[in-house]
């Protein structure tokens, strides 16, 4: 770098930011001056310039002042607040796409009512994420204290969770809700409990209940696509 110095208007002109929002990163100490002339002007140099570009970056990808000023004293990694913020954001992506995927559904039906969207609007409050924590959770309540094969239980886990796709149905919609409210039902999750206690003793077999269920859902899937 250069020993070059900048007044306050010079940055501003080079940055591209108003004399205000730079004089407040300062106030905030995010961008102190290097130095003040006789006057109590705002001295600015080279490396600040590179400090204020930083922080512009920063704040376009939504990152706090807090966080900012945590990156430039080096008490927080760039790529920790990075991380956490496209976290932040892809969360926000994944709720706009299921209010999307909503009101598309919603238009779908013919003259839709109040009532339709009320029904529909209930997908928004949950994302694919929360609903395998919600599944996670009640394996693990109803198969508490149970000698269950931990690979089966996995299994269990993966046929239960649905995915949703991006344009779902009427039907679709309505069958995740359905799935939600049941696996956070205390009294289902009690039903549950018991028939595990009952299935998994030393007398059961899980290669052949899985057999078994393999068969059963292969009779399913044929009488549903025979309507």
């Amino acid at each position: 770098m250069s020993d070059r110095t900048y007044t306050i208007g010079e940055i501003a002109r080079l940055s591209g930011l108003s004399v205000r929002r730079i004089r407040f990163y300062s106030d905030e100490g995010l961008l102190p001056p290097t130095a003040r002339t006789e006057s109590g002007y705002r001295v600015y140099s080279d490396d600040d310039v590179a400090r204020l570009d930083l922080i512009g970056s920063l704040r376009e990808a939504g990152v706090g002042l807090e966080a900012i000023g945590k990156i430039l004293k080096r008490k927080l990694s760039l790529a920790d607040v990075l991380q956490i913020r496209l976290q932040a954001l892809e969360a926000e992506i994944a709720t706009k796409q299921r209010i999307a995927a909503v009101l598309r559904t919603t238009l779908k039906i013919p003259d839709p009512t109040e009532a339709d969207l009320r029904r529909l609007w209930t997908m928004t409050a949950y994302s694919q994420t929360q609903l395998r924590e919600a599944v996670e959770h009640m394996y693990d309540q109803v198969t508490s204290g149970v000698e269950m094969d931990p690979a089966w239980k996995r299994r269990m886990i993966e046929q239960t969770m649905p995915e949703l796709p991006a344009d779902p149905a009427p039907e679709q919609i309505d069958a995740w809700n359905e799935i939600m409210a049941m696996v956070t039902d205390k009294a289902y999750i009690a039903e549950m409990r018991s028939s595990f206690e009952r299935m998994w003793n030393p007398e059961f077999d899980p290669q052949a209940y899985e057999l078994a269920s393999a068969e059963t859902m292969s009779r399913v899937r044929e009488a549903i696509n025979q309507g």
